[in-house]
């Protein structure tokens, strides 16, 4: 439980910088709009927006970018959670495995060979065929 609270704090922290830095670059095209709109005199309007978008191109890219580059971020951080919860996933069925296999061995160790009747008939199968 205690593991899975950490790597909770851990996620958290990383929305929160996550969230900081879409907030912080997304302020680029809003300052870029102000200062343009400002120095157009035409005021802080929609229609004046959509006129300088229309005006210069530019714009349009200094204000797709930063929203372009947030949302692939964004997309490259859920991956990679994705991954390692998979990872840590399998990691733990092959613990189980291990575990497992370590108390057969300890059975058949203290003299119980009666334990290869309780296993699995699949594992009996591989081991068959193993052996």
């Amino acid at each position: 439980m205690i593991k899975l609270g950490l790597e909770q704090a851990r996620l958290d922290k990383a929305y929160l910088r996550t969230g900081i830095v879409f907030a912080s670059v997304m302020l680029i095209p809003l300052l870029t709009w102000a200062v343009a709109m400002y120095e157009g005199g035409s005021g802080y309007t929609f229609s004046a927006l959509k006129a300088l978008h229309n005006g210069n191109s530019v714009y349009w890219i200094v204000t797709m970018l930063p929203l372009a580059g947030s949302l692939l971020a964004f997309w490259f951080f859920f991956s990679s959670e994705y991954e390692k919860q998979e990872l840590a996933n399998e990691l733990e069925k092959k613990n189980n495995s291990i575990s497992k296999n370590a108390a057969f061995a300890q059975r058949i160790g203290e003299g119980d060979f009666k334990a290869m009747l309780n296993m699995d008939p699949y594992i009996i199968i591989i081991c068959d065929t193993i052996f």
